[in-house]
């Protein structure tokens, strides 16, 4: 694919701004109000556009424009004309980076993958040391061992300090569960998903899902677990057309694989202490990339005790976290001013725990909550997977 291949896409948009209503990060700022045109998708656009017929020059400002998308698909939702604004957004940054027209860290963050196979530079040795110290014994005796079932840890679980609970209550989850599963470890590579957001090399990403797959199926592995919707989503609908073949196993995201250990009566989860009413934060990638609603939800209620409230904007119409597409690579500033806005999300809701399903939006989730502790106001924050791992009485 290339930006000229984009152009029908284009040229479908007829400018009727109907994508500026729902588009996150024209507000993304610190007076939170409407911000100039290049920061909404039909602006995007006309840079697209601009760029490809050489009107507009490469430059800070048009990076600004293209990478502070936060990849949400709400105009892609929203877009009367059909226009699939997100792969114009996707094919433009490559554009950009083709021509080195990137911020250093993006760049950077390109060169770790390539280098090191995961976006934070580390030594891949470190994947699997960083999270699993409380369960080392479990986690040894399963690395790289033929199964049935790998999980699938993912760059942001497996060497950000903050996030190790994800993993760790994973594992602890399959394990109660009796599942026979497995993981790669150290050979895990990163799925990919950061370069493909942010305008990385297709060849680098291609070769990336080459070799997953190839350790992945070495295992006899007939069904692959994510607690992240971008390694999922890079898995489920990126892979299979970029190696032109299918993959040769089932990817389910978390929600999906617990939900049908509850329906067959394996997982009996039981009622929680503390926690009482809780909301449920759409990924992006999981919701309006995937359209992946009702699973997580039905998980949470499966829960005795539990009463799940919705967001004013929720499922379709879930308000990102500002943490998705790779915008808080260019620009964190970006990203916490789209954080403050879903604070104010949250306390409309008055639930005590807001669950997530994504560990970038635990992030993101995180930061809103800070604004409300400021005020006062403690809001509890758990990844799904933390949330099971305590009904089925592991952590």
């Amino acid at each position: 694919m290339t930006l000229q291949n984009m152009r029908p896409a284009m040229e479908k948009c007829v400018r009727c701004g109907q994508c500026r209503a729902k588009c996150p990060s024209l507000e993304a700022n610190e007076g939170n109000v409407p911000g100039w045109e290049i920061y909404g998708p039909r602006g995007r656009i006309q840079l697209a556009i601009g760029l490809l017929d050489g009107k507009v020059k490469s430059s800070t400002v048009v990076q600004d424009g293209l990478f502070t998308c936060f990849f949400c698909n709400q105009c892609v939702r929203t877009c009367p004309s059909l226009v699939n604004v997100t792969d114009v957004i996707l094919e433009t940054r490559r554009h950009l980076v083709e021509r080195g027209c990137a911020a250093p860290q993006v760049l950077k963050a390109h060169e770790n993958i390539s280098v090191t196979k995961n976006i934070f530079g580390l030594d891949q040795a470190d994947r699997v040391d960083l999270w699993s110290g409380d369960v080392s014994d479990l986690v040894e005796s399963h690395v790289g061992k033929p199964a049935r079932t790998l999980f699938f840890v993912g760059c942001q679980g497996s060497f950000k300090g903050d996030l190790a609970s994800i993993p760790v209550r994973m594992v602890q989850v399959l394990d109660k569960l009796g599942e026979d599963f497995t993981l790669l470890g150290e050979d895990e590579l990163c799925c990919g998903n950061p370069m493909e957001l942010t305008g990385g090399a297709e060849e680098a990403i291609k070769a990336l899902a080459a070799d997953n797959v190839k350790k992945i199926e070495a295992l006899g592995v007939m069904q692959v677990v994510f607690s992240c919707p971008g390694c999922y989503r890079t898995f489920k609908t990126v892979y299979p057309p970029l190696l032109g073949k299918p993959l040769p196993f089932t990817p389910l995201m978390f929600s999906e694989y617990m939900l049908g250990k509850i329906k067959d009566g394996t997982a009996k989860l039981a009622a929680i202490e503390g926690i009482k009413k809780v909301v449920y934060h759409d990924p992006c990638e999981l919701g309006r990339h995937l359209g992946i609603y009702d699973q997580p939800r039905q998980v949470i209620k499966s829960i005795p005790g539990i009463e799940l409230v919705e967001f004013k904007a929720s499922r379709e119409n879930c308000n990102c976290c500002g943490m998705g597409g790779g915008v808080a690579l260019h620009d964190i500033k970006v990203s916490d001013y789209q954080a403050r806005t879903k604070a104010k999300d949250i306390e409309e809701t008055a639930a005590t725990t807001v669950i997530t399903h994504c560990p970038a939006c635990f992030q993101g989730i995180l930061k809103s909550c800070e604004s409300l502790r400021a005020k006062g106001k403690q809001v509890k924050v758990l990844d799904l997977v933390e949330l099971v791992a305590i009904a089925l009485g592991v952590a």
